[in-house]
């Protein structure tokens, strides 16, 4: 990957290199994965391509952020003081700790943990979104999906993670949606969370 030049980058030059890092956002409404159908039905009928570029949005918006950070703050000690994407897991901790109510750090660490597919795709900071009552539903089973589909998380995360945050109900209608899909693959994993959640009431 190429090295930002510049400490502090023009908005081209950071723009090049968030395109090395994430280059989808290139073209954020193609989809991938044209070979493989479920991949493919995923993203185009089940909102993996709206989460994937979301993804891209918030993360291009904090690498910003990030950007006009002034250089004598504390954050950039004993680094090389240039906005990478790999110091945005700090810069957003730190908005987090000044304000725990702070939207976009919350979706900073969210996408992050999508981005590298740990920490149960970022279910503790959906969970606080959900709980300040700024998220919509579909993008942490749009996240459960599209790990899914890349990682096989199998349904137990995204599951847990509704019972945790109480929208069963929301997000019923969702999941009887993508039980109807026409990969086996998808209606499995579906099917998998709705009887998770169900047992959870039983």
């Amino acid at each position: 990957m190429p090295e930002l030049k510049n400490e502090i980058p023009t908005q081209e030059e950071l723009w090049v290199y968030f395109l090395e890092h994430c280059p989808w956002m290139a073209a954020p409404n193609k989809p991938t994965f044209v070979d493989d159908p479920q991949i493919v039905e995923a993203q185009t009928r089940y909102g993996c391509l709206e989460f994937h570029a979301k993804l891209g949005q918030v993360m291009w918006e904090a690498l910003n952020g990030l950007n006009a950070l002034d250089r004598s703050h504390p954050l950039w000690r004993n680094t090389n003081r240039r906005p990478t994407v790999y110091k945005l897991d700090q810069y957003a901790r730190m908005r987090l700790a000044a304000d725990a109510t702070d939207e976009q750090a919350l979706w900073t660490l969210a996408a992050l943990d999508s981005w590298f597919g740990s920490n149960n795709f970022g279910e503790v900071y959906w969970k606080r979104l959900w709980e300040l009552g700024r998220l919509d539903i579909r993008w942490p089973i749009r996240a459960g999906l599209w790990h899914e589909m890349m990682l096989n998380f199998g349904g137990g995360f995204l599951a847990d993670l509704l019972i945790e945050m109480a929208a069963q109900q929301e997000a019923q209608p969702i999941l009887e949606d993508l039980a109807q899909a026409n990969d086996a693959g998808i209606r499995d994993w579906a099917h998998e969370v709705m009887v998770l959640l169900s047992e959870s009431r039983a």
